[in-house]
């Protein structure tokens, strides 16, 4: 039994010693600040029921662009309408090649959407067109806000 719980032991030492490593990598990755998550995880317990309003409290500690883990994933939240605008308008290429989640990769959810659809095919330059035209205008915008 003795050799058995020595096994062990060094098993669960070198598992943690691996994930320690490899949380804490020597590079540091460029992303904007966030708040320090959990090992495995991550930021999830602060967010809570109401995502929304947690990432609006976090936005006033760590600015309009944050990183939030959500388990072992870095997510990076814009959370006001110039952020956004400045990431999606003015460096739209970049982020043509974004990998999809696996969640919305499972149903047909991603060919039919305007968001996770590649920027390089022509179904997607259509719908952004129409979205352009009739969706996003100032007309549709004041309308909403009234």
């Amino acid at each position: 039994m003795d050799i058995y719980g020595c096994l062990l032991c060094s098993v669960l030492l070198s598992f943690c010693i691996h994930f320690l490593l490899s949380t804490l990598k020597f590079k540091k990755k460029r992303l904007p600040p966030g708040p320090i998550g959990l090992p495995i995880l991550g930021s999830l317990l602060k967010i809570g029921n109401r995502p929304h309003e947690s990432l609006a409290k976090l936005a006033k500690t760590y600015g309009p662009l944050m990183t939030v883990k959500f388990g072992m994933l870095n997510v990076v939240v814009a959370s006001s309408a110039d952020m956004a605008k400045e990431i999606l308008q003015k460096n739209d290429q970049a982020f043509i090649g974004r990998p999809t989640p696996e969640s919305v990769a499972v149903g047909k959810f991603k060919d039919m959407s305007l968001v996770w659809s590649s920027g390089l095919n022509p179904h997607w330059k259509k719908v952004r067109k129409i979205c352009n035209i009739q969706l996003f205008t100032n007309q549709r915008w004041t309308h909403c806000k009234n």
